[in-house]
């Protein structure tokens, strides 16, 4: 996932953020939680969804082996960067193919599921070497949806990043909220 794409998944949220809020105070009161179990659930929130887009990802990921195959060809590969200044630059490759299913013209620009940007630009750079503009190439796609294809199958290591971080996300929330409640019953 590219800078730009976290930035817009990160407003997403924040768009999201006020009006969970309210409900959840609302919520809270109802229950017998305190204010300060918001940000606990906050956290959880936010590991759900994290968490859920990580494993809706890494079942794609498992399933794509066994997807269909087709023949594609490689239209263009670059390498892109974002950033600079003190954060420093982080480097992904893009690689545009396409590919034909059932009489229908495809393209895609997804290499696997948990590909990730890196600020080695030596990663970009063995994906690049991998696909060649004007290159034939089999394109795994899924038969349900082919404009869902990828290159290269199977679950990789981008994806254990997110899965981790949403389940500590959640983990987190969830033991304060316990705290924070059994606190409440306590007192």
């Amino acid at each position: 996932m590219s800078l730009k794409d976290c930035m817009l998944v990160l407003l997403a949220i924040t768009a999201l953020v006020v009006p969970v809020c309210i409900i959840l105070f609302w919520c809270f009161k109802r229950m017998g939680f305190s204010s300060t179990g918001l940000p606990y659930a906050l956290f959880g929130l936010i590991g759900l969804l994290a968490f859920t887009y990580g494993a809706r990802k890494f079942v794609l990921g498992w399933q794509s082996p066994h997807w269909l195959r087709t023949d594609g060809i490689i239209r263009s590969a670059k390498m892109t960067h974002e950033g600079g200044g003190r954060v420093g630059y982080t480097y992904g490759a893009n690689v545009f193919y396409e590919y034909r299913v059932g009489g229908s013209n495809y393209t895609s620009t997804r290499v696997c599921f948990g590909d990730y940007t890196s600020g080695d630009a030596a990663h970009a750079r063995n994906i690049l070497a991998r696909y060649q503009p004007d290159a034939k190439i089999t394109v795994f796609y899924d038969p349900d949806k082919p404009e869902r294809a990828v290159l290269e199958t199977g679950v990789h290591g981008g994806m254990w990043l997110g899965l981790g971080i949403g389940a500590l996300f959640l983990v987190f929330g969830a033991f304060g909220l316990s705290r924070e409640r059994t606190n409440a019953g306590s007192a």
